[in-house]
């Protein structure tokens, strides 16, 4: 904001409106299905909760996102399929709540929250400053996932490997849980004469607590 009496100029949080998806599953794009009757823009502060599948096939821009947080038996999922859906501040996937990228699909922001009972998942690139799991991190079976930023895993997190690995451009902080279901049996160094990467990172630090379903070719 600029004093038009002056020279002087003041820096504020923008005006910001809370949208809200009503439910069901349908596409991103279509206005009559969030509370405010139009597609979400970058000064919007946007919850998708209860049972909801919301399906992005273009590019967006909002200014946070809470996806879950609801007791809803069947889960709050976010689909993105596009070349970038920004996020202004932060990316919050809370209880019941899970947001997959497919087909290179591209998410960023500053900071990616995955909270307890929360899912990231998906064959695309998540891009934030910190990436914090305290729920699940989980590629699809057979397709390369992209962590862009710090990764670190809580002690209620959940680090899924489903035969490929995942690649974190940054530094990797471990704790938590690392889960083999829906991997194939896992072959033994033995059999290709060297290990088998799960995770790819400039720098790890720390280790899994537990592994789950374990098991070798």
């Amino acid at each position: 904001v600029i004093d038009p009496t002056g020279d002087r100029l003041w820096i504020s949080d923008p005006v910001t409106t809370d949208v809200v998806w009503d439910g069901g599953a349908d596409d991103y794009d279509n206005g009559l299905k969030w509370s405010v009757d139009r597609r979400p823009v970058v000064t919007d502060v946007v919850t998708i909760q209860g049972s909801a599948t919301v399906d992005m096939d273009t590019d967006a821009q909002v200014y946070r996102m809470l996806v879950g947080g609801s007791a809803a038996a069947t889960p709050s999922v976010l689909d993105v399929g596009v070349q970038r859906f920004e996020v202004f501040t932060d990316l919050q996937i809370a209880q019941n709540g899970t947001v997959q990228a497919f087909d290179g699909g591209v998410v960023s922001t500053q900071q990616i929250n995955i909270g307890d009972g929360g899912t990231l998942t998906g064959a695309g690139t998540f891009i934030g400053d910190t990436i914090t799991n305290a729920g699940s991190v989980r590629p699809l079976q057979g397709t390369e996932m992209t962590l862009v930023g710090t990764y670190q895993q809580e002690d209620t997190g959940s680090f899924g490997y489903l035969d490929v690995k995942v690649v974190v451009e940054g530094s990797a902080s471990l704790a938590g849980t690392l889960d083999l279901a829906g991997a194939t049996a896992l072959p033994t160094p033995e059999a290709y004469g060297e290990a088998v990467v799960l995770l790819e990172a400039d720098q790890v630090l720390g280790r899994f607590d537990t592994i789950d379903n374990l098991q070798f070719g």
